[in-house]
Parts: C-alpha cells; structure tokens; sequence
C-alpha cells in the first residue's frame, strides 16, 4: 500500500493503451481517478483516447458498478468541449446522491468564479439560466452543494429575491459554514445602490468577521474594494474610488498636485466611519506619511513626488521651498541645452543639481519680467521649458514614471510647448546673429514637432487605472515609417523646417543640422513627393 502500487496501475494501463487495447487501458486508468492517488491527473489525461460512441459503450460495459459508470461520465465531463449539464444528468439519472455529481457541479461552481475577477474583461458566457433551471428538478438527499450553486447563479444573474431565499435557508441549516457566510456577504454587497456612513460601517464590520482569521487569501477583503470603487464612482465621489481603487498598493505615480494636497488631509483629519479608518489605516501602513506632533506630514519618496509635481507645473520657487531630498541630486543632462544630437543629450552633466536648476531658472524668470526681450533670458528659458516636457531631456524631474509612448498631464504638457513656441519667438526676433538664429529655429522646429504630437495623440484609457487618461503618440508607433510626415505636411504643420532651409541653409549649423537631424531630411523628402498646401 505504497505509491509504487499506482506506478505500476499507471504503467500497467499505459502499456494496454500502447498495446492497441485502448478502451481496456482507460478503464485501468480511471481507478487511479481518486483523491487518495497521488497520479489522479493521468486518468483524465488519457481518457481522450475515447473518441467515438463504440468506444464509450464499450467503456461502459467494463464498469462494474454504477459508480464507476458516474465516475466515466465526470471524467467525460472535464473535457473543455463538453456539454456539462448532460453528463450531470447522466450522473443523477444512475445515482441521485453520486459524488461525482457533487465533484461535476463543484467544479462549475469553481469556474463561475470568475465572475469577481477584477481586471478580466474576457466574456465567458457562462449559462447561468440553464444551470439554474436544470437544478430546480434535482433532489438529493443532501441539497448543500445544489442550493450553493442555485443561490450563486441566481446571484450572477440578479435574480435576488431568489438567491436572499435560498441563502437564507442555507443560513438556518449551516450557520457555521464560513461558505455560507461568504455567500451571504457577497449578496449583500452586491445587492447594494448607493454607500453612505452607515452603509460604511455595516461592510466593515461584515468584512472582519469573515477575514479575521484568513491568513494567506485576501479576495474577500479585495472584492469589497471593487465593490466599493463602484458604488463610490456612481455617486461620482471619486476620492474614495480612488482610495478603494489603491488599498493593496498606490503608487507615487498617480498623484497629481490636487490629488496629493487631498489625499494628506483625508490622513491627517478624522474619520467618520470604519472603512475610512481601514483606509487610512492600510496606507499608514506603506509609510507614504509620518506622524509628526499629530500632523501627517509627507514621506521622504511623497516629497520627493510633489517636488517633482510643482516642476511640472512649472511651480520653481514653491519647488524649491520644499527643499525635498530629492534638491541634491545631479541633473543627468542639462535642461538649459538645445542640442542637435539625440534629445537634446550629449554626455552626463555632473555640475548640476535639481536645487541649482531651479535657483537659476528662477533668476532668468525674474530677468525676464526686467526685460521681457532678453534674446539669452528668453532662449534658455524656452530650452528648459521644452526640455522638461515628455519630449525634453530632463523630463524625469516632472514624472514619477515615464512611458516610452505615452503621457497622461496633457494640458501642462501643451502648456510647456506653447510657452516654449512663444519665448523661442520672441528670441528670433531679438537675435541678431545668423548662426544663433538657425539654431533658434531648429528649437522652433522641434517644439512644433512635439506640438503635432500632443494636438494629435490618441486618447486611451490607462490599463491599471481606467480613470486615468492616457495620450499615444502617433509618429511613436511610425518610428522609421516616413508616412506618417504626410499628416505633419497634410495639417499645415513644418514652418520652421522650411524657414531653416529657405533662411538658413548658408550657415554651419544648418549644414551640421542636415547631416544629424533625421527630422529634417524625412520632412523635407516627403514635401518633394508630396506637395504642401499653400497656405500655411
């Protein structure tokens, strides 16, 4: 009474099947289809052998009892093409009260599940409506695992008088069974229209009854938050969606300054129910504020995150005030650059840090409310606009996490390019050396470019967060693919490309810019094989 003797029954059937005697070799491989049988699995494995009706009949000849036929007919069950209702009435029709009906319908029951997946949109179309009315007609002597799964698909359909009938019945005869309990909180919560305070507390004090003693699944507690997120988003109260959306984990990336400012008081000021308690209590937990003399304040990382916030929002001085940790770090490539090579980097800038950049461009702010026409005031204050925008060389110091296609703040983003666009102007038209005015253009060139980017992206939805915006770049998806330069030409875009040619095309910089700047050469390329309109 070893493993060794289901070897040899697995060796043993495997051998009649190889031998041609392959009805003969299943039916020896269904005695190992027990809970006791450490190689179950090879039952249902080779129970594909049986392919036609002359087989399965013979199959059926072989059984000894009716058990084993229910046995035959779960086995065919857990085939993915097949018609589980039928064999589970073949099932009752041999043996009302078989376990292989119990094993049938428990697995279904399994596979419903998938109704509380929280990210799945697949459709499984699960026949809820067949199930249901093909259970009514069943009578077993034990009726647990049937009106478990009656009050569960009436639940999936909303049918909830029925499944409230039902669970409640199932409530009197099993008060005990944590099942039942989780089956009576799920129709709860999904019976639910609105959440108020009270409503608040009832889910919480539901919640830790069933979850207290669970030590390695968190669906119940998670499923209360999808639940919650819904309800709080219908009723357009999207702080508390957002709580719930986040109370595994929340990530510094998708604040916003509003958001931040929000989600700090929510922490530091009292609460009025008990879900508002766990919510802080769960983020408390994170380490994304401290407690200092009773006051939440921000986390060294949340810090650092609304430094680099208030950067975006091209908030400098405020920036600055913070005087986060983040202030001693080294700026990788310097903001103040307008290169022709690669995105305006040439090599690491150890000189500066994000305290000096801010300091400076502070100073060039103040020198342009001075003298609003300074050529140099106003082209590296447009450099270092352009340069901490997503299309800029220093955009880490406004994002917590960049995407390589895509953005999400798209007003400050085009609020950075048009500021660009109009100090770069202004330095044009003040400048008076030709070399210097080239390279000018050739930012005004590139700003426009990422101003066709922005007006022309694709709005999607975020993966994680559908509440959250996102902006495809469409000329990313068209890398080495010069047609899309047409829509560039076709929506009267490209001025400053040809003012650079038309202007320019004298000076060392253009003749250096043409070599480099794939931009350029694409541009001017497809406006030879297509025509650009007229009027600009």
């Amino acid at each position: 009474k070893t493993i060794v003797k289901d070897w040899i029954q697995g060796l043993y059937a495997g051998a009649l099947v190889k031998s041609g005697k392959v009805v003969e070799g299943v039916y020896e491989f269904s005695k190992l289809f027990s809970e006791d049988k450490i190689n179950s699995h090879l039952s249902y494995y080779n129970f594909f052998h049986i392919k036609t009706n002359e087989q399965w009949n013979e199959l059926l000849n072989l059984a000894k009892s009716n058990e084993e036929k229910t046995k035959f007919y779960a086995l065919r069950a857990l085939n993915e093409n097949s018609n589980v209702i039928e064999e589970l009435q073949n099932i009752y029709t041999l043996d009302k009260n078989s376990k292989w009906f119990d094993f049938t319908l428990y697995r279904e029951l399994l596979n419903t599940q998938h109704f509380f997946d929280q990210h799945s949109e697949y459709e499984r179309n699960f026949p809820y409506k067949k199930y249901i009315e093909f259970l009514k007609t069943v009578k077993k002597d034990d009726m647990y695992l049937v009106n478990l799964s009656l009050a569960y698909f009436n639940l999936y359909e909303k049918n909830f008088d029925e499944s409230t009938k039902i669970t409640e019945e199932l409530l009197k005869n099993y008060p005990n069974s944590h099942e039942v309990q989780t089956l009576s909180y799920i129709l709860y919560l999904e019976k639910l229209n609105s959440v108020d305070i009270k409503t608040e507390n009832d889910i919480y004090e539901k919640m830790s009854k069933l979850t207290k003693n669970e030590t390695n699944s968190t669906s119940i507690h998670d499923y209360t938050f999808v639940v919650l997120e819904k309800l709080y988003l219908k009723q357009n109260d999207k702080f508390n969606a957002f709580l719930a959306n986040h109370i595994n984990y929340l990530d510094d990336s998708v604040f916003d300054l509003a958001l931040l400012e929000k989600f700090r008081i929510f922490m530091e000021n009292p609460k009025d129910s008990k879900i508002k308690e766990h919510f802080a209590s769960k983020y408390e937990a994170q380490k994304l504020l401290t407690k200092e003399n009773d006051k939440f304040v921000l986390s060294k990382n949340l810090l650092n995150t609304k430094t680099k916030l208030l950067i975006n929002n091209l908030k400098f001085k405020e920036a600055l005030e913070l005087n986060a940790s983040i202030l001693n770090e080294k700026v990788q490539f310097n903001p103040f650059n307008g290169l022709i090579r690669g995105n305006n980097r040439s090599g690491k800038q150890d000189t500066m840090s994000i305290k000096e950049f801010l300091e400076k461009v502070i100073v060039i702010q103040n020198e342009l409310v001075k003298n609003p026409k300074s050529v140099m005031d106003n082209y590296l204050y447009a450099n270092a606009l352009y340069n901490l925008s997503y299309f800029g060389n220093s955009n880490i110091l406004t994002t917590v996490y960049r995407s390589v296609y895509s953005f999400n703040d798209y007003d400050l983003q085009k609020e950075k390019i048009d500021l660009s666009i109009k100090h770069f102007t202004i330095a044009l038209e003040e400048a008076k050396e030709k070399e210097f005015k080239a390279k000018i253009t050739y930012m005004l060139a590139k700003s426009e470019l990422s101003s066709y980017d922005i007006n022309y992206s694709n709005k999607t939805k975020d993966y994680f967060n559908k509440d959250l915006d996102r902006y495809d770049l469409e000329r990313f998806w068209y890398y080495g693919n010069e047609k899309v330069y047409d829509e560039y030409i076709k929506n009267n875009y490209g001025k400053y490309f040809d003012k650079l040619k038309n202007e320019y095309s004298d000076t060392n910089y253009y003749n250096e810019l043409i070599r480099e700047c794939a931009n350029l050469r694409v541009y001017q390329k497809r406006m030879k094989e297509k025509p650009k309109p007229a009027i600009h």
